[in-house]
């Protein structure tokens, strides 16, 4: 209270070395003391013993058992992330690959003393042996050969030198080694390995997003935020934000900074991690309101997902129309409202104009069809007619052909009738006279 602290509750923050893993007591009430850690009878953890200090900033002296502070577990935020059961303490997300790292160091380190090596490149001039008492003689020049301490010619390495040589020299170069052509693939497969060993993907550790495209980048990104919100649910917000919420409750309804009516609401609060920033903002935030629209999720979880809070939003929605009809403005819901409006406006026009399209076309198509059966009535009657009239014809030369057979018969039986002798009765085909 002495503090002046509106809520009498502070946090300190300590490394997990300053409880030492090697502290291994049995004390002589019956408890125990492993890794620095206090256990009671029933195995429940009663205390932690820590440093008052880091050990590795002492500048002096050796550790002492006595230095060691007793602090109650009930004051004590132990934070780590259990893999097994019965684990006491935890242990470092990169245990595992750090005998990798190292020998990816090694081996950077040597890359680069290669490449400083690559750098010192030698030129060595090599001429025959002299012999006789001209052999110092440059018979270019008809002076001595220079020569430097230990008898090599002085010649040194400019940039666009033209350099001469003697009769019979050479320049022969050293052949330093290079960064080798693998380095690029053993640093990718050494970044992979330890990308997969500590749950990370590989493009987001290394940075190295060549040849991805836009849904493997979705892909990796998704991955990535799984791995990083069980850390915050599993591991944040119950082991550290809850307790500290809880005792900060505690300490405020102790201190009269809220009434003690109002602790258990202040102990429980909803938690919301920041928000992820979205990788297709109009893809997003279209789905967003899709799965809102079908009924697959709330809106106030929508906007919780992206950082803010719903009541919050929505009384900030609410004071910005109070606000914007006061001035007069016309609000953005008033304008998606006029929008829709317009747009359901046009739908019906268009709608009503294709039903009038609809029933003239009907109509035409009635018209055609009515065309059609006068026509076929026509026709049938045409038809009727043209029946009739080839019947008379029929039955008219049937009529014709009778009477012509007749008045050829009555001509057959009048000419035998000519050419018979008076009184004699002429005898035609078929019986008849």
């Amino acid at each position: 209270m002495d503090d002046g602290l509106p809520v009498p509750l502070q946090l300190q923050l300590i490394e997990g070395d300053q409880c030492p893993t090697d502290y291994n007591v049995a004390l002589s009430n019956g408890n125990r003391i492993r890794a620095g850690i206090e256990f009671d009878r029933i195995g429940r953890r009663v205390a932690y013993w820590m440093f008052k200090e880091h050990p590795g900033e002492r500048h002096s002296g050796s550790i002492n058992d006595a230095e060691l502070v007793r602090i109650p577990a009930e004051n004590v935020l132990h934070i780590f992330m259990p893999t097994r059961p019965g684990q006491l303490r935890g242990i470092g997300w990169l245990h595992n690959v750090l005998a990798r790292l190292r020998a990816v160091c090694d081996f950077e380190d040597a890359v680069l003393v290669r490449q400083q090596l690559a750098n010192l490149f030698t030129g060595y001039v090599t001429r025959p042996m002299p012999t006789g008492d001209g052999a110092n003689i440059d018979p270019l020049t008809g002076k001595t050969v220079e020569m430097d301490g230990q008898g090599a010619p002085m010649v040194a390495l400019e940039p666009g030198i033209m350099q001469e040589l003697l009769p019979g020299e050479s320049i022969e170069w050293s052949a330093p080694p290079d960064a080798g052509a693998n380095h690029a693939d053993y640093l990718r497969g050494q970044l992979q390995a330890i990308a997969a060993a500590v749950g990370v993907p590989y493009e987001i550790l290394s940075g190295d997003v060549k040849d991805l495209s836009d849904r493997s980048i979705r892909i990796l990104i998704g991955e990535f935020r799984r791995l990083v919100e069980s850390r915050q649910w599993a591991l944040i917000v119950p082991q550290f934000l809850q307790p500290v919420r809880k005792a900060w409750a505690t300490a405020a309804a102790l201190s009269g900074a809220i009434r003690a009516a109002d602790l258990n609401a202040a102990a429980n609060s909803a938690w919301q991690a920041p928000a992820w920033g979205l990788i297709h903002p109009t893809q997003d935030i279209a789905a967003r309101k899709m799965a809102v629209e079908a009924g697959f999720r709330s809106r106030s979880s929508v906007i919780a997902e992206l950082g803010d809070d719903p009541e919050q939003v929505d009384a900030e929605r609410a004071a910005d129309e109070h606000r914007e009809a006061g001035l007069g403005l016309e609000s953005p819901a008033d304008k998606l409202v006029a929008a829709e409006v317009e747009k359901l406006e046009a739908e019906a026009e268009a709608a009503r104009q294709r039903a009038e399209q609809a029933q003239r076309e009907a109509e035409a198509a009635k018209a055609a069809a009515a065309e059609a059966r006068a026509t076929a009535e026509r026709a049938k009657s045409e038809k009727a007619t043209a029946d009739a009239t080839r019947e008379h014809l029929v039955t008219e030369a049937r009529n014709r052909a009778k009477v012509a057979a007749l008045e050829l018969e009555a001509a057959q039986v009048g000419l035998a009738e000519l050419k018979s002798p008076p009184g004699t009765l002429a005898v035609i085909e078929g019986g008849r006279k």
